[in-house]
């Protein structure tokens, strides 16, 4: 930034100084520099204020020399004049340029842009200051006019994307700043394909600029940006049309290979994405056959199950067509292995339930829990299961847990196991929504004990110490005392030093063992549920109380 410059002005105003033109001129340039340079936080700021007074207190110098006294006092009072009013502007680039020090201190301006989680231990605090400073200048601590501001956090944005280039919230943010307060749409424009070029793997900077190109009515660019994306998905023209071409042979194509590019190594969902986006700018655009068309197209290039479920419910909720997504859908189900997504299945499943055909949706179920694959699918039966309780009678839902229950015991597990998937199908009677039929606590343990949620305070630290999922009591038990011992051990390391060595005059190895049996006793302090009594009160309590004499009178009887 601005404070690391070095000292230009002050050689441009030695420039200026040692030119041959007549000296009223120089004297004039000269000021206007110095006044220039001193509302710009620089390192050699006091250097230049200094310089400046010079040259103000020199030059009313020789200009009362050249004439009589009355002239020597004005040409002094004009000089502390223009220094009065030129001094609180250099003071307000003096805080300015103490605070921008102080927000820099700490920023490795020097670091190589690497990808987030690459860059080491200290990566994430670098970009904490970044964004920091970032919006420190945006700010505008200096008062600037527009102009000049839009100079100062233009430069501090490409200062940080040397460092952060590949954060994408951080081309966000500048492109959005260009257009909000920067130097317009068509600067955010520039910036977002700066962003593109340089994560060509991000659909979220590519995205941001098909709609920013949208939002002007650059419809054209805007596509292209879509083109560019799925042309990486499909495969080469010549390939396609070989595929298409009849072969004679039962056994069905095998999926064409993409043209390949940055897009093209990214996982399928993100695949689906770019279809799916495209797909609704069409719509948005042109109209809902466009985006039929884009459909048909991705089916070409064997498409992931995302895009026909975003083309069956486009047809659902915007052209009203249910008997062409319910096709849709079929048509899926047909394809590929979709028959053994569970994800699809149940999007299927979803559909079928909102427009009210509930037999078919039973049927569904029916249909897909024949393949092998799905009959072991935990997720399948939970949702036929809670279709089932909400939807049909009791028995028939009370047959169907049974059968959930041995096909799933038979595909082997723990009694453990077993047990959480029995209180996992309970729970499943009477769930609706996020609300469960037992209290806060218990849901804790219980998604736990399911695999659907960390565990409770204190309870991994007793199955570390011993314990264990379902287990006897001694096992509880044990898990108690190895956690106490846990905590004996981590409250007594406290007090050692690195080298073994105690911290302290006069402490051992152990504690008094009384203590150490009363210590380990405690329960862990998240255990404790309700208010926390005051350490010292308790203390003064038990001095206060005279055990000492107390103890005597015992002895005496």
């Amino acid at each position: 930034g601005t404070y690391s410059q070095s000292d230009i002005g002050i050689r441009f105003v030695d420039a200026r100084q040692s030119t041959q033109t007549p000296v009223p001129f120089v004297r004039n340039a000269c000021r206007r520099t110095y006044q220039r340079a001193i509302v710009v936080p620089t390192h050699s700021l006091e250097l230049i204020w200094k310089n400046y007074e010079t040259f103000e207190t020199t030059t009313a110098a020789a200009a009362g020399s050249a004439g009589g006294p009355s002239s020597a006092a004005a040409a002094r009072q004009f000089g502390a004049r223009v220094i009065g009013e030129q001094r609180p502007r250099f003071q307000a680039a003096r805080m300015a340029y103490r605070e921008r020090k102080r927000k820099m201190e700490g920023i490795d301006t020097a670091a190589l842009p690497v990808p987030p989680g690459k860059g080491g231990p200290n990566q994430q605090e670098q970009v904490k200051l970044w964004k920091g400073f970032l919006e420190y200048e945006r700010s505008n601590p200096q008062r600037l006019e527009a102009a000049a501001l839009t100079q100062r956090v233009d430069l501090a944005y490409m200062q940080a994307l040397m460092c952060l280039l590949h954060f994408p919230e951080v081309w966000y943010d500048y492109a959005r700043w260009q257009a909000e307060s920067g130097k317009g749409v068509e600067q955010a424009t520039l910036c977002l394909v700066r962003a593109v070029a340089a994560l060509p793997d991000c659909l979220l900077l590519h995205f941001a600029l098909a709609d920013l190109e949208e939002a002007q009515g650059n419809t054209a660019a805007a596509k292209e940006v879509y083109e560019a994306l799925v042309k990486q998905l499909e495969p080469p023209p010549g390939v396609l049309q070989q595929q298409q071409q009849p072969n004679g042979n039962a056994e069905p194509a095998a999926a064409p290979q993409p043209a390949g590019g940055p897009i093209a190594s990214l996982p399928p969902d993100q695949h689906a994405l770019v279809w799916v986006q495209y797909m609704r700018f069409s719509r948005r655009i042109e109209s809902i056959n466009f985006a039929r068309r884009l459909f048909i197209r991705a089916r070409k290039a064997r498409c992931p199950w995302q895009v026909y479920v975003a083309s069956a419910l486009m047809e659902w909720r915007i052209a009203q067509q249910r008997d062409v997504a319910r096709k849709i859908f079929e048509k899926g189900l047909e394809m590929h292995d979709f028959a053994t997504t569970p994800e699809y299945i149940l999007e299927y499943a979803d559909f079928l339930c909102n427009i009210g055909d509930i037999d078919n949706a039973r049927a569904l179920f029916e249909r897909v829990l024949i393949e092998e694959a799905n009959r072991k699918s935990v997720l399948l039966w939970e949702r036929y299961l809670a279709f089932e309780f909400e939807m049909g009678d009791l028995q028939s839902a009370l047959r169907l847990e049974k059968r959930a229950r041995e096909t799933l015991e038979d595909s082997g597990g723990a009694a453990s196991s077993n047990s959480a998937r029995n209180i996992q199908l309970l729970l499943l009677r009477y769930q609706f929504l996020d609300s469960w039929a037992c209290p806060p606590y218990q849901k804790q343990y219980l998604m736990y004990m399911m695999g659907k949620g960390p565990a409770p305070p204190g309870f991994e630290r007793q199955r570390r110490g011993g314990g264990t999922l379902g287990g006897s009591d001694s096992g509880i038990a044990d898990g108690v005392k190895a956690g106490a011992d846990d905590r004996l051990a981590g409250r007594w390391q406290d007090g050692i030093d690195g080298d073994g060595s105690s911290a302290e005059q006069g402490i051992g190895g152990r504690l008094p063992q009384l203590l150490e049996r009363f210590y380990m006793m405690l329960p862990p302090s998240d255990y404790l549920d309700g208010p926390m009594p005051d350490l010292d009160i308790v203390v003064d309590a038990l001095f206060g109380m005279g055990l000492t004499g107390m103890a005597a009178a015992r002895n005496r009887e």
